[in-house]
């Protein structure tokens, strides 16, 4: 990092309990659907069916994280015809770990 740069603010704003709830929300409804997960050089790229109903979970994904996680950017691919639809979450190198443990390791089944 540069030495006149800040290190970026990486913290999520949810209490811990909350944090716990949502990730238990994302295994319940959005881990289900993620048919392939790539990495990209800032972050993920995870690909859905892209229904409608999908589609409004995602958004509602992203207005939800994009409060408390501001540290995230979030990119929304949609071509026209296409079946399915790519979001992709990056952010600040630092943020890898992070982007790894709430939303790579919540949308693999438990166990």
């Amino acid at each position: 990092m540069d030495p006149g740069r800040h290190a970026p603010d990486l913290t999520c704003s949810l209490p811990p309990a909350e944090l716990r709830a949502r990730r238990t929300q994302l295994q319940r409804e959005l881990a289900p659907a993620v048919l392939e997960i790539e990495p990209t050089s800032g972050g993920y790229r995870f690909w859905f069916d892209a229904t409608a109903q999908r589609l409004a979970q995602i958004a509602e994904l992203i207005a939800f994280e994009k409060e408390c996680c501001a540290f995230l950017d979030f990119a929304l691919e949609l071509r026209a015809g296409a079946e399915r639809v790519a979001l992709t979450l990056s952010g600040p190198a630092e943020a890898r770990p992070i982007i790894e443990a709430l939303f790579v390791d919540a949308t693999r089944p438990p166990g």
